[in-house]
């Protein structure tokens, strides 16, 4: 099944036509890079950049997938998402579920009122994220605001109404607009490097330490030996950061709701949970 994304997705049909594709094998075919792949959206790749300050190809935004860094940086990074690895990082995924979960029960016990999933989705994804692939405390989950957040809602926005890169921005820098969005790539780059340096500043990783932040460190130019420039591991990072994030917290909630509104798949659900020792009783 493949259908028009809902209006409330409006602002992304105005850049470029949208679907939503359920279908196993033909996400597949959308997605390999056979002769039935589709190609990379590279003007979609470009304002993202844009909006991110980036002037170094990186591994999303790169056209050329037969080159040195588009290999090196699929190649390296490949060891993260391994079976193995995902079983190790589980107990802070599940952590960060159950103490959401924890959150939800307060509320609504405090209040009787149906509590809104979406944004807590945002920031336990972005609190996994954080952890697991980086090592790094968002604390999305401590505080009812988080910076982070706030501007990756900004700059989504921008990108989905089709503002990330309006050519006068760049002829006419002294307008309102153009510099209110200077200010945001500004403060959404700062946010960005601070997870750079953190990562960076542990020096070499342990060789047990798989996580997306310590293999990137570890990434060579395989003609050379010699690392790749700051510019595009760190383009990079920034990268994986935004591609996990709301992409996997607007997954989970559409599951949820799917699994809310079918009883017996929610029932078999809690069995199988319940038989691996992993579902929380009352």
């Amino acid at each position: 099944m493949h259908t028009p994304l809902s209006s409330s997705c409006q602002t992304c049909t105005d850049m470029l036509p949208s679907y939503v594709v359920t279908d196993a094998m033909l996400v597949y075919q959308v997605i390999s890079r056979g002769d039935l792949g589709m190609p990379k959206h590279q003007e979609l790749y470009r304002m993202t950049d844009w909006i991110l300050s980036h002037r170094s190809p990186q591994l999303f935004s790169t056209a050329d997938e037969s080159g040195d860094m588009f290999r090196a940086f699929r190649k390296g990074l490949a060891p993260c998402f391994s079976t193995e690895n995902l079983k190790k990082s589980f107990p802070k995924v599940r952590a960060c579920a159950e103490k959401m979960v924890s959150m939800w029960e307060k509320m609504y016990l405090a209040t009787e009122e149906p509590v809104l999933t979406d944004s807590w989705m945002n920031r336990a994804t972005l609190d996994i994220i954080g952890q697991v692939g980086f090592n790094y405390e968002f604390k999305a989950l401590d505080f009812e605001h988080n910076t982070f957040i706030e501007a990756m809602h900004e700059n989504l926005i921008e990108l989905s109404t089709s503002m990330g890169e309006n050519p006068f921005d760049r002829l006419f820098p002294f307008t309102s607009q153009a510099r209110q969005s200077a200010a945001r790539r500004r403060r959404t780059k700062e946010l960005f490097n601070a997870v750079y340096e953190a990562v960076k500043s542990r020096g070499e990783p342990p060789a047990d330490d798989q996580s997306i932040g310590a293999n990137l460190m570890r990434i060579k130019k395989p003609s050379t030996g010699e690392p790749f420039p700051e510019e595009t591991v760190f383009a990079t990072l920034t990268g994986m950061l935004i591609a996990g994030y709301d992409t996997t917290a607007a997954t989970c909630m559409w599951a949820l709701y799917d699994i809310a509104r079918h009883p017996d798949v929610q029932k078999r659900i809690a069995q199988e949970l319940a038989e691996a020792g992993l579902l929380q009783v009352p």
